[in-house]
């Protein structure tokens, strides 16, 4: 009996702890994003004096401060903009209009709270700007185009986690419209979909988690694409998620786009949007913790 009653207290001992997100209230987080997105057909801008500008690439450094609350069996994520920067290559010819946008869109977003809500498998729901009066309707779809490229940002926190906790040395899928899947534009469906993520080494603190998978996408009216594109995203991703602190240390994403064979848009060599991006917490001491090779 004594041997027994030893083995399971060893079992307990030694068991390896879950992956589980865990938002604490009233606790700031910090993270630092970096985005790159390739806009090969153009990327539209919009400024209030009624003139635009279209980027082919498009660049994004943000840093937020977060904090959670619960928000029924979610979390309520209010993450405040301390700063941001906004680079892009323009379409040859626009360069001085998107030289001029780009600066306006930092002030207006600089200091605004961006609000999502997360479930307890860290599936990324609502994402939403707070602090914008958008009843003009060019203010809206100025934005609406910030919310798009804010959602870019992001998508590294939009990270589900195994059932329970436990990933029982198996892939899981995450479930849903990930939004890594998600084109830049208002509409967009995502047909065939799979994406999988599974450990590939942790210790006791940490957990490497890879993430591999492929959509196709039907675009619809979007602001990238003509009508009823149809476009397969393959993606991949890596994360070092804190298994103490139950947040994500590190997480970068990787998209690659393609029109599908039939579809004529393909025709003109330029391919649809795609991605990369990382996000990575800065701590207490104010070191920024960054993808690892």
């Amino acid at each position: 009996m004594i041997a027994v009653w030893m083995f399971l207290m060893s079992t307990v001992a030694y068991a390896e702890p879950g992956l589980a997100w865990a938002w604490k209230p009233g606790e700031p987080v910090r993270y630092h994003m970096e985005t790159l997105i390739e806009s090969p057909s153009g990327y539209m801008w919009f400024a209030e004096d009624n003139e635009h500008a279209r980027s082919v690439r498009s660049i994004i450094i943000v840093e937020v401060t977060c904090e959670a609350q619960p928000a029924g069996k979610l979390w309520q994520i209010d993450c405040v903009v301390d700063e941001i920067a906004f680079r892009g290559a323009a379409v040859p010819g626009e360069e001085a209009k998107l030289a001029k946008i780009l600066p306006a869109n930092e002030a207006r977003m600089k200091g605004k709270t961006v609000r999502f809500r997360m479930g307890t498998d860290g599936r990324i729901r609502k994402f939403e700007f707070k602090g914008f009066d958008t009843r003009n309707s060019r203010l809206a779809t100025i934005i609406d185009g910030l919310r798009q490229q804010l959602r870019r940002a992001f998508t590294p926190l939009d990270l589900q986690l195994p059932k329970k906790g436990d990933d029982q040395g198996k892939k899981w899928s995450q479930k849903g419209s990930p939004m890594i899947f998600e084109l830049m534009g208002s509409q967009g469906t995502a047909g065939g979909l799979k994406l999988k993520h599974h450990v590939e080494r942790r210790s006791v603190h940490r957990a490497r988690i890879l993430t591999d998978g492929y959509a196709t996408v039907s675009s619809g009216l979007n602001m990238e694409a003509g009508p009823s594109s149809l476009i397969r995203i393959t993606a991949a991703g890596r994360t070092q998620f804190n298994i103490t602190t139950g947040l994500i240390d590190w997480a970068e994403v990787t998209t690659r786009s393609e029109y599908g064979a039939s579809n004529f848009d393909g025709l003109g060599g330029a391919g649809p949007s795609s991605f990369s991006g990382w996000v990575g917490r800065i701590d207490a001491e104010g070191n920024h913790l960054q993808p690892q090779p």
